[in-house]
């Protein structure tokens, strides 16, 4: 909702070797439907579009969801999209590949930062963070310094 995909597609033109994917997603990111706290305000994830009936399964895209200010249906309180949606969209928007869209989410955000090859790499000496994913580009795992933060219940059974 933040981003119409021209934009996204006007950004990768500009700078196809460098684009850096970001997210100012906020606490209420991944809760679900309904009203949560951000800071001391009341925020509501609701429905992107008028919809009567949506179900849990369509809230699996960021794309179908918004945040807005409680009692303030019109006012965006922020961003609910998760990194790895980005990722998704990015190569939607633009029909890169998975390893660019990958690399616009990991190694083009280190270099910009100025800590490569410490974080956005796999190569020797480098922490051991990463994130899992699997064919349609939904986390599954996250490894910070080498042990497992997070892991879906289809992981390392």
């Amino acid at each position: 909702i933040h981003c119409h995909p021209a934009s996204v597609c006007m950004a990768y033109s500009s700078h196809p070797h460098g684009l850096v994917l970001v997210t100012d997603a906020m606490a209420a990111t991944g809760l679900g439907l309904g009203t949560h706290a951000l800071g001391t305000t009341s925020v509501d994830i609701v429905p992107a579009r008028n919809v009567k009936d949506i179900s849990e399964a369509s809230l699996q895209s960021n794309n179908d969801i918004k945040a807005v200010v409680s009692g303030m249906p019109n006012v965006l309180a922020g961003s609910v999209i998760t990194m790895d949606q980005c990722v998704r969209n990015l190569k939607v928007y633009t029909d890169c590949s998975i390893v660019y869209a990958l690399m616009a989410a990991s190694t083009h955000p280190a270099r910009c930062l100025g800590i490569y090859p410490k974080k956005g790499s796999l190569d020797i000496g480098s922490d051991a963070d990463f994130v899992l994913l699997d064919n349609d580009l939904h986390v599954q795992a996250t490894i910070i310094k080498g042990e497992i933060m997070y892991k879906t219940s289809q992981v390392f059974n």
